[in-house]
């Protein structure tokens, strides 16, 4: 379900087929149809198996990964899922990782989801998952290993930490794999402080529960900060370098930025042995403190980040936007002051051929018609 939620979203399904091929397990292969749930229609998947698919060790699994010619990044991903997987088996069983042979787990469609959900979050783009409660549902299932309540002993290893309903009877809706997925990759969605809708995808189960459709939603969106995120008790990372390039250090600042810190800037200094130097400076959440550093030294090669905290007192703020000639213009607005986001008019300005000036003028008055009572951008 998991994996037909981001196939409707745009994740094409033959990318999925060609890296099952490359794997060597021979006549695996995934279908999409739509398929009618309760009163909805949503997108299902179908994993079929022409030859028959023997149990697998998790080293063998692995070996199946490594075959699929991921990229870096998916494949990481990928064996991060199988781990936990086969950890929390060698657990439950008493068993060393590798002595794990994985049934249910393991079968030829299970490594098809995993691969399809990895890819299919590269090719999105998605750098973060939140999920709302996990609805695990009751009753019995029969295993490789016996008769096992819902939710599974292994089920309930995966989703420590995240909030779960058991409201629907004689069904099993969290399985090993899924719960695995979000063990590996997702929080729990009360972390995630405001976001932009881009799209929604839906994903189709085989059961019909009667009372209501068997659906997953997957939405696409773009995180917003929330005011909390931006005041307060915050990080001040710093690093010294002398010896990289204004390449690296710009790329040392976006990587900064991207990975979550509030602002990131370099300072022209006098270093050691009169050299000229740059201070490397960023603000972050205290939270993001260790990752950030990590990630700052990892893209300049520094030895050490400097860690202080500070109080910062910061307005209120909201992002809103406005239409004008055909396009949608984001404005920040505060208290006191508001502003077209810069990047917003620059493309505008190219597409319309449109002085940039000009155009920000045409904006803020736009901006001032529909919201009279905020400060006109300027």
């Amino acid at each position: 379900m998991a994996l037909a939620a981001l196939v409707d979203l745009g994740f094409p399904l033959e990318r999925l087929n060609s890296a099952l091929a490359a794997t060597g397990m021979q006549g695996v292969r995934v279908g999409a149809a739509r398929r009618t749930s309760g009163a909805l229609v949503a997108l299902g998947i179908q994993v079929e198996a022409i030859l028959e698919q023997p149990p697998r060790r998790y080293s063998e699994i692995r070996e199946i990964v490594l075959r699929a010619g991921l990229g870096k990044r998916a494949e990481e991903r990928a064996l991060e899922a199988l781990a936990r997987l086969a950890g929390v088996e060698a657990e439950l069983h008493g068993l060393g990782i590798d002595e794990v042979e994985l049934h249910e787990v393991g079968a030829w469609d299970t490594v098809a989801d995993i691969l399809g959900f990895v890819m299919g979050m590269e090719h999105l783009g998605v750098e973060a998952v939140f999920v709302s409660a996990v609805e695990t549902g009751t009753g019995v299932v029969r295993t490789e290993h016996g008769v096992l309540p819902v939710p599974t002993p292994a089920t309930l290893a995966h989703l420590a930490g995240f909030e779960v309903s058991s409201s629907v009877p004689g069904h099993e809706l969290a399985t090993p794999t899924g719960a695995a997925l979000l063990a590996a990759f997702a929080q729990p969605l009360g972390e995630l402080a405001g976001y932009r809708l881009i799209a929604t995808g839906m994903g189709a189960g085989t059961r019909e529960l009667g009372d209501r459709p068997n659906i997953l939603y997957a939405s696409l969106v773009e995180a917003r900060p929330s005011p909390a995120d931006e005041g307060g008790t915050l990080a001040l990372l710093e690093t010294n370098v002398d010896d990289r390039s204004g390449e690296t250090v710009a790329a040392a600042l976006a990587l900064a930025l991207d990975r979550g810190a509030l602002d990131a800037w370099a300072t022209p200094v006098t270093g050691k042995k009169g050299r000229p130097a740059l201070v490397i400076s960023a603000i972050c959440r205290p939270d993001l403190s260790d990752l950030l550093a990590e990630e700052i030294m990892r893209a300049t090669g520094s030895l050490g980040v400097r860690v202080s905290s500070f109080v910062r007192i910061a307005a209120t703020r909201q992002l809103l936007e406005v239409a004008h000639a055909g396009r949608v213009f984001r404005v920040k607005v505060g208290p006191y002051s508001a502003k077209v986001e810069f990047d917003d008019l620059a493309a505008g300005s190219a597409e319309l051929g449109v002085p940039l000036l000009e155009l920000g003028r045409d904006v803020a008055l736009a901006f001032h018609r529909e919201h009279p009572d905020l400060p006109l951008p300027q």
